[in-house]
């Protein structure tokens, strides 16, 4: 079981050093305490972070990934302590998380 019980929005820019172009960047830090493959010695549960992009937080809470960052403040909010699990996919060719589901 992963539980959602805190987050943070990290954003800001970074400047190409080829082009001089400025890119936006955002992630979601995601904070879920679980009880999943705990260690003889470890008991209750422990505390893990997620990072993903914010694009794919979008994309796991059905919202278009364009929408202004309060946007996804609030509906993060709304999922705090709900039982989520992260999905897995081919990013650039390697497997990594790229969202998440509710599920309780």
């Amino acid at each position: 079981m992963k539980k959602l019980v805190g987050f943070e929005i990290q954003s800001g820019t970074i400047v190409s050093k080829d082009t001089g172009e400025v890119i936006p960047w955002s992630n979601c830090l995601l904070r879920c305490i679980s009880d999943d493959d705990l260690k003889d010695n470890e008991y209750g549960y422990t505390v893990a972070e997620q990072k993903l992009k914010t694009l794919f937080v979008c994309k796991s809470l059905g919202l278009k990934p364009d929408v202004k960052e309060e946007v996804v403040i609030t509906e993060l909010g709304k999922i705090l302590q709900k039982e989520i699990d992260f999905t897995i996919g081919s990013v650039k060719g390697k497997y990594e998380i790229n969202g998440f589901k509710i599920v309780k």
